[in-house]
């Protein structure tokens, strides 16, 4: 569903299916399979479906664990997508508030946000039907972290696609974030928006095969062919990070980090203190003069 073009990914991170055979399509194509090359992207990291969520219309969410490559993931996406059909909006800080986000959609578009707040919420969304409806490009709003978004932007988000009497939505929107964000949208509260999501999707963590590959993928990057890490370290890495990308990461760089040097006998030694002042009455008699 979050997939953007019919056909799989290989263990190279080569995309194969169907192109256009235009010059912009197979730049784009080039781009992002470069990009799944340098982030160790496999096909296990996909995302079930072939009909992407921003082509319906709807609201997706993507969670996973921290460091799960949730961004990468989204990025590789976003990277493939014809920037001929959609306008992408990306958010990367949730914590502007609702009209925050009403702002960065309007200024997206290279309109000047109002200052009231009505007003602002009626520009956003002439806005957004004016990209899709008479430009004929789909809006897409990606929200990173999305876990931290309150209920006020969570609403403002549905408000946005309640249009044309509920039949219609002028944006595709994406929701990135931790599992919280899961329980988050289960809220009673929170039904509207809940039902109106059409793609949930969790990013699981690496298996074992797949941790060895990573790992072996990124050493091939820094130019590294033999094995700098045995088979039972490469199953240590993976069972102490669970597979996550960025705590792989850490796990194999963290011995290749130089040991602080030790300390020095000398250093250790503790200095001598300084003599305390004696009173004149304390000196030898002879020095007394």
């Amino acid at each position: 569903m979050l997939w953007l073009y019919q056909g799989t990914v290989d263990g190279k991170g080569q995309f194969t299916g169907r192109s256009s055979g235009s010059s912009d399509r197979e730049l784009r194509v080039r781009r992002r399979d470069r990009l799944r090359r340098r982030s160790g992207w496999t096909a296990a990291r996909q995302p079930a479906g072939d009909e992407p969520a921003v082509h319906r219309l709807s609201i997706g969410v993507v969670t996973g664990q921290v460091g799960a490559s949730k961004t990468v993931s989204v990025r590789t996406v976003l990277h493939g997508i014809g920037p001929s059909k959609h306008t992408v909006i990306y958010l990367p800080n949730p914590m502007i508030g609702a009209r925050g986000i009403h702002e960065a959609i309007v200024t997206a578009f290279g309109q000047q946000p109002s200052h009231l707040g009505s007003r602002l919420t009626a520009q956003t969304g002439l806005a957004l039907a004016a990209e899709h409806e008479e430009r004929g490009r789909t809006p897409v709003l990606v929200l990173d972290e999305a876990h931290l978004l309150n209920y006020e932007q969570l609403e403002a988000i549905r408000m946005l696609t309640n249009t044309a009497m509920d039949q219609d939505s002028p944006l595709s929107c994406l929701l990135v974030g931790q599992p919280t964000l899961r329980r988050t949208m289960k809220l009673a509260v929170l039904a509207a928006l809940e039902q109106r999501t059409a793609l949930r999707y969790t990013m699981p963590g690496m298996t074992s095969a797949e941790t060895a590959s990573y790992i072996k993928h990124h050493l091939g990057l820094a130019g590294r062919s033999d094995q700098l890490f045995t088979d039972d370290a490469v199953t240590l890495i993976h069972t102490t990070s669970r597979g996550f990308p960025r705590t792989v990461n850490n796990h194999c760089l963290h011995p290749a980090s130089p040991p602080s040097p030790p300390a020095s006998p000398s250093s250790t030694r503790k200095p001598p203190s300084p003599p305390s002042p004696k009173s004149s009455t304390e000196l030898p008699l002879e020095t007394r003069c």
